[in-house]
């Protein structure tokens, strides 16, 4: 029976999905979590709530000396920690370790690897600082495996399956309905001004067939009320199941984003039977959208590449849109949160290969 300890930053629906997987897979002993509570959690609307087999532990109740205490308490056999963003959580781990307790340390990544110059730089210090720290890598898909390989891990030092929607929740619905959907922060690197952009460039007939829907909150909140029309919608964020029972509706989804390293909601909607639209700096376009058979891919910051994949999909019969939603609802089945909790699991043979 394995014990699994979390060192988390934020969670999200998908995060507790995975955990009660876990907890439902009859394979570990316990699961602990510390996490970002409110006071530390930049914003997050996300609210967590009890879980059966999981024991949650608000990270500003936790110096670094509890954090050390709780670890020797819980004695897991495999330690997860969600990047190093938190440097309490290195240092306690660091700590941890050097008194020679013996456990899998597992580190997520959900970065892409661009080759700049900051990423070049972290790469050493990675090497330097982290490398003997981190057994193994977590990573989201394929974009992320190439990132984990710069670490200087091997094949078999990386488990994928990072990122899982939750498809109990997300479920295929029966209906097609005319509208474009985006969810997510509104936020700069989610290519807004790109999205506003291409509906308004679009005739305004087909602008009220296909209204743009926007769920979500964030720092361009004011320039999106600004850029509103009578057919744009803008919803504010929504907890799992209020999110789930929107999507229901219908539409297609859009990712318009400059700079995305995954995306959740991209793979919400591929499960509940949405054809897509995403940039392809979308990294979770790389595993849930086959460019011509579930959606269309176009380069982000591209207001005419949007509008014309905007077109193309407005365009399409009835059929051929249903066909798109099956194939998006087959593609989002290739994660979910059953074999994100199994890759987890698979850490501990992993790093003894």
């Amino acid at each position: 029976m394995q014990r699994i300890f979390f060192l988390y930053t934020r969670v999200n629906g998908f995060v507790t999905s995975t955990l009660r997987q876990l907890a439902r897979s009859g394979a570990c002993e316990t699961i602990d979590m510390v996490y970002w509570d409110a006071a530390k959690a930049n914003g997050s609307l996300f609210q967590l709530e009890e879980m059966a087999g999981v024991t949650f532990h608000p990270r500003t109740g936790l110096d670094e000396d509890g954090l050390v205490d709780l670890l020797k308490d819980r004695s897991p056999t495999t330690i997860y920690i969600s990047g190093w963003m938190d440097p309490g959580y290195i240092r306690a781990l660091r700590r941890y370790r050097a008194a020679g307790h013996e456990c899998v340390t597992v580190c997520g990544i959900d970065d892409q690897w661009h080759g700049r110059w900051r990423q070049h730089l972290g790469r050493l210090y990675f090497r330097l600082a982290y490398r003997r720290l981190i057994d193994c890598m977590w990573v989201a898909g394929k974009p992320q495996y190439h990132y984990a390989r710069m670490f200087g891990y091997g094949h078999h030092q990386i488990i994928g399956n990072l990122l899982s929607a939750d498809a109990s929740r997300f479920q295929p619905i029966r209906e097609m309905a005319h509208r474009y959907v985006f969810v997510g922060r509104f936020d700069p690197v989610k290519g807004l001004d790109t999205l506003l952009a291409a509906h308004r460039s679009l005739p305004n007939a087909l602008q009220a067939a296909w209204p743009l829907v926007l769920i979500g909150d964030g720092q361009l909140r004011a320039m999106v009320e600004r850029a509103r029309s009578a057919h744009i919608i803008m919803m504010p964020y929504l907890q799992p199941d209020a999110l789930a029972d929107e999507l229901a509706k219908g539409g297609v989804g859009i990712m318009a984003s400059t700079n995305e390293q995954w995306s959740v909601s991209l793979h919400e909607m591929a499960l509940m039977g949405y054809p897509l639209i995403a940039s392809v700096q979308c990294g979770a376009a790389s595993e849930f959208l086959v460019h011509g058979f579930n959606g269309l891919l176009f380069r982000g910051g591209d207001v005419a590449g949007l509008a014309h994949a905007m077109r193309t999909i407005a365009e399409l019969s009835q059929d051929e849109l249903a066909k798109m939603a099956a194939a998006s609802v087959d593609l989002g089945h290739r994660i979910t949160p059953e074999i994100a909790a199994h890759s987890l699991l698979s850490a501990v043979p992993h790093a003894a290969l």
